[in-house]
Formats: structure tokens, C-alpha cells, sequence
């Protein structure tokens, strides 16, 4: 909680050495256990702080008490204090050129607050290092205005042309704060090539006669390079934020609710699934997200953990975050069944309507339209 009591993140706990989710416990009387709670303070700003821990019976949370019963609450106080730093990427454009053609390079900048403070108007320094020698052969500065926490600012160096070949490793800082970090890039700058075309015979008779030719380029490395989005980078970190943040609130929500939460464990797969190739994840937690879909999938199709008059939301989503599994052609069965639950629900009209309105799929078309995508990807397993 913060200074004015409002809760701003919440969290579960986990075992003694911080490796698992802790989930519910039996206690005998007397018996202490020990755990860890771990808490991303992220971007929160600076200020006093309360983590407040609640025991609470299992089984007890619900729609209408969605704290649960309270048996035990302690609370510890804590300081975050205000950090600047910045993150971002640097372009070269082009990024790969040869030397001595005057070619212009234009140089710019991606900066993200990934502090907590706002940072204010300040001089940016663009330095260009040959990374042979370490020398600096090229600087430019420029002033950005001020950005609030997560914001973008987009930066436009002076251009440069490069005299020399090498690689050059593009680099961003804050000359008067170099604690907010420094941001690099690449520029790759080849030699100019040369070639020349030799013969092994100057003069031939008439008829057919066989003339051996060389052609020789010299001077020319090889390399390549990439235009990339200067976007690329504050949206891959946005998303490992994201993919970490879910899979750790998902996976603790269904180990200690037994339930599905019907938009949680499945939201939270679909989007780890789809960026694995982009993030690091937790294996155990991401496993326990699907092998809960998994173990909670009923005799007749449908998958609940709980609340089986929600039935039709909660199946729906299990079969969109189903077939975003990295191995879902290895469910070929239990993909069958929970389309046949589903088939077994449309209207006469050929839509499905929800039995749990509450949520961002609420609408009949909405229902049709995730049905529709989700029994599209099962035929192409089938």
C-alpha cells in the first residue's frame, strides 16, 4: 500500500529459498513456517510504502469475499527511493557502407525513462568509438526535453560521414548524470573495393580456343547489418515485463484460489506463448498455467476449476489459450473435446452467448468470433 493507503500491486508468497509458490499449507498448532513474498517495485514512485501479509483460509476466497477470510494479518514498512535511468536503442542509417564514398550517415536515438523520476531537460552526448583502438572518432550533442517515468523521447544527432573504415560502436549517455546509463548501436564502415580483370592469353588463333579470365576484388570485407525499428528494443523489454509479471500473478492465482479466474491463467498463457521466442520465462510457472487447463478439463469437455455455471466463458478461453501451446498438436484429443463442449452451446442462429457477462468477452459476438478463430486452429490440428 502506499502513503495514502490505496493498494497498488499485490503478490503471493512463496517457499523459504523464494523457488516456488508457496500455495495453501497446513499448520499444526504452534508451528511456524518460514516464506518469502516478492514484490517488483518496477516504476512505483518514491515514497513510504506497507507490504501488508494475510494468512487466509483456503478455499474461502469467492466472488463476493474476493479477499477470502482473514485469520492473521502482519505489515512492514519500506523506503523506495527515486531512481534515473534510461533505456533505448541507438540507429545508424544506413548501418553498413563502405568507406571513402561520402556517404552520410543519419544518426538518432530512442530514449525511455525506465526510472521513476521524472527526468528533466537535459544534453544527450552521441559518441562514435572504433572498436579496434577504442578511440572516439565522431560526438554529438543534442538537448531533449523533459520525460515523465516509461515515457518516449526521440532524438536526432547531427549526421556524420565516417572517413575511415572499421566498426564503430554507437553509444548514448548523460554527460552531467552517467548513472542513467548509456545506450548502444553499430555502424560498420568497409573498405573500399578495387578489382581488376586478367586473361591468360593476349592473342588467339581463329577457331575455337579456350581463354582462361580471372576477376579480382580486393579490399572488400564482408558484413551486414539491419535497419531496425528504434521501437524494437523498448518493446521487447515492455514485453518480458509484461510476460514475467503475468505468469508469476497467473500461476500464483491458480495454485492458491483453485481456479481459473477465467480470463487469468488463460490470458496469461496466450501471451507468454506467443512471445517465448522474444523473453525468458519461468518454465514451472508457465507449466502450471497449462497444466492447470489441463488437469481441470471435465469429463464432458467443458474445463473449470470452479464455479461450473461459468462453464461456457471459462471453456472458451481455455480453448483460445489451449491452442497457443508451443506443442498443441500433441492435444489432439483433449483440443477435440473441448471444441465438441462448445459446438454442443452455439445458438440456432450460429452464435454463442456467454454465461459470464462480466468480462471484456461479454458480447455474443465477441463469444462467436473467439469461437470461430479458436475451431479454425483445432481442425488444422485434427
Amino acid at each position: 500500500k502506499d502513503q495514502s493507503g490505496q493498494i497498488v500491486s499485490m503478490g503471493a508468497a512463496f517457499t523459504a529459498d523464494g523457488a516456488n509458490s508457496l500455495g495453501a499449507i497446513t499448520l499444526a498448532p504452534s508451528e511456524r513456517r518460514a516464506m518469502q513474498f516478492k514484490w517488483n517495485s518496477g516504476q512505483f514512485a518514491p515514497g513510504a510504502y506497507r507490504l501488508v501479509a494475510h494468512a487466509v483460509e483456503a478455499g474461502s476466497f469467492s466472488i463476493d469475499n474476493p479477499t477470502g477470510r482473514i485469520l492473521a494479518t502482519r505489515a512492514a514498512s519500506l523506503q523506495i527511493t527515486g531512481t534515473s535511468r534510461i533505456v533505448g536503442s541507438v540507429t545508424a542509417n544506413p548501418p553498413v557502407l563502405r568507406a571513402n564514398t561520402s556517404t552520410t550517415v543519419k544518426l538518432s536515438a530512442l530514449i525511455q525513462n525506465d526510472g521513476n523520476l521524472e527526468l528533466p531537460a537535459q544534453t544527450y552526448r552521441l559518441q562514435a568509438i572504433d572498436e579496434k583502438t577504442g578511440t572516439i572518432v565522431g560526438a554529438s550533442e543534442v538537448t531533449g526535453v523533459a520525460i515523465a517515468a516509461n515515457q518516449l523521447l526521440t532524438l536526432a544527432f547531427a549526421d556524420w560521414v565516417p572517413t575511415t573504415g572499421g566498426n564503430f560502436r554507437l553509444e548514448v549517455s548523460v554527460p552531467a548524470s552517467p548513472q542513467q546509463g548509456t545506450l548502444t548501436g553499430k555502424l560498420y564502415v568497409g573498405d573500399a573495393a578495387t578489382a581488376s580483370y586478367t586473361v591468360d592469353k593476349a592473342v588467339v588463333p581463329p577457331g575455337h580456343q579456350t581463354v582462361r579470365a580471372t576477376v579480382l576484388v580486393t579490399g572488400q570485407d564482408s558484413a551486414t547489418g539491419t535497419i531496425s525499428d528504434p521501437l524494437a528494443v523498448p518493446i521487447k523489454t515492455a514485453i518480458q515485463k509484461g510476460v514475467t509479471y503475468g505468469d508469476l500473478q497467473a500461476s500464483n492465482w491458480v495454485l492458491n484460489n483453485k481456479c481459473l479466474g477465467c480470463h487469468v491463467v488463460t490470458q496469461a498463457l496466450v501471451g507468454g506463448e506467443l512471445t517465448r521466442r522474444l523473453t525468458t520465462y519461468n518454465d514451472l510457472q508457465r507449466n502450471t498455467l497449462f497444466n492447470a487447463l489441463s488437469t481441470y478439463r471435465q469429463s464432458n469437455g467443458a474445463v473449470y476449476a470452479s464455479h461450473p455455471e461459468f462453464a461456457g466463458a471459462q471453456t472458451m478461453l481455455s480453448l483460445w489459450a489451449l491452442n497457443a501451446w508451443r506443442k498443441k498438436d500433441e492435444l489432439a484429443a483433449g483440443l477435440s473435446a473441448v471444441a465438441d463442449f462448445l459446438l454442443g452451446r452455439q445458438e440456432s442462429a450460429g452464435s454463442w452467448t456467454t454465461d459470464y457477462a462480466a468480462g471484456w468477452w461479454g458480447s455474443r459476438p465477441t463469444n462467436t468470433a473467439f469461437n470461430l478463430k479458436s475451431f479454425t486452429e483445432v481442425i488444422e490440428v485434427l
